[in-house]
This record gives structure tokens, C-alpha cells and sequence, in this order.
């Protein structure tokens, strides 16, 4: 029991940051859904294990809410490694909350919570995960942002299951 309380107290630390942060925050969230797609890198250790998994793609969807700077967020990827058949997909949901513009560059921290399928020539497992990070948004244009993002993952079953995933892309507004 004690193994699973220290995953539960980091997802309800991080979210409870999250959401405080937004809430005393004076910079107004933009007001229209955001979408973001593109390519990752996921390297998974576990106890006695570690996996690299080259081959990448993830895509999230955020939608504001009433407090400034704070948005839920949906996300899902997959991760693939041709040896052994190896592929891992995620599905999470969340929040996000976004600093100050400096210049062109928008930084961000995050907090999700969801579901890992593992699955290769020998079966497969799905797990509760956990997943802190953040990242920078570059403006590209008023419609286009470049991103670049690094995330902690923790199977909430396995504590011994750390996950650190890369992942770069285009994030661009929906119907803004």
C-alpha cells in the first residue's frame, strides 16, 4: 500500500500546483481550443529493463476554462520499436498551465493523468500512468506555434516504471 501512495501524493501535489497557479494568476487564457501534433521520444526503464522507442507520434487537444492561463488538456500517443514488435500507447487527460509570453517564446508546465497499453510479440498490459512536464511554445505566426516538450511518466502499478518522453511539433488554434 505504501508503494502507491507516493505515486497518488505526486498527482495530487502536481495538480493541486497546477490548478493554484492558474487560479491566482492575472494574465487572461486565450479563449478559443488549441491542437498540437507531431513526433516523440520515449525511453522506458523499469526494474531491470530499459527500452528505447524511436519511432513517435503524439497529438493533444486544450480547451480554456475560467481561470486565467489554465486549460484541461486531452492526450494521446504511440510509440513503436520495430525489435521484438515493442509499441506503446498512452491516453491521458489533464491540465496545462501557461506562463507569460516572453517575446515569442510561451512556456508551459503540465499535469496528466490516464492509461498505458504496452504490447509486443508476447502480450500486452495496460497500467494507470502518470505524467508531469512542460515546455516551450515559439510563435511562429499568429496562427502557428513550434513546441518543444519533455515529460515524466510513472506506471502508478510498477514503481519501478519511469518513462522520459521527448517530443516536438505544431500546435495551431481551432476555430480561432
Amino acid at each position: 500500500m505504501q508503494q502507491r501512495s507516493r505515486p497518488v501524493w505526486l498527482a495530487t501535489a502536481s495538480l493541486a500546483l497546477v490548478v493554484g497557479m492558474g487560479a491566482f494568476s492575472s494574465a487572461a487564457a486565450q479563449n478559443y481550443p488549441k491542437a498540437a501534433v507531431g513526433y516523440q521520444f520515449v525511453h522506458s526503464g523499469a526494474t531491470g529493463t530499459n527500452l528505447s522507442f524511436p519511432a513517435g507520434w503524439f497529438v493533444d487537444v486544450s480547451l480554456p476554462i475560467d481561470l486565467p492561463m489554465l486549460t484541461l488538456l486531452g492526450s494521446a500517443d504511440g510509440s513503436y520499436r520495430s525489435e521484438g514488435g515493442a509499441k506503446l500507447h498512452t491516453y491521458m487527460a489533464g491540465v496545462r498551465y501557461t506562463l507569460e509570453p516572453r517575446g515569442k517564446i510561451t512556456p508551459h508546465v503540465q499535469a496528466l493523468f490516464g492509461s498505458a497499453r504496452f504490447s509486443d510479440d508476447n502480450g500486452s498490459d495496460t497500467k494507470s500512468v502518470i505524467d508531469v512536464g512542460g515546455g516551450i511554445n515559439y510563435e511562429l505566426s499568429n496562427k502557428w506555434t513550434f513546441r518543444l516538450g519533455a515529460d515524466y511518466r510513472r506506471r502508478t502499478s510498477d514503481p519501478g516504471a519511469n518513462q522520459l518522453r521527448l517530443n516536438a511539433g505544431v500546435v495551431f488554434g481551432i476555430g480561432g
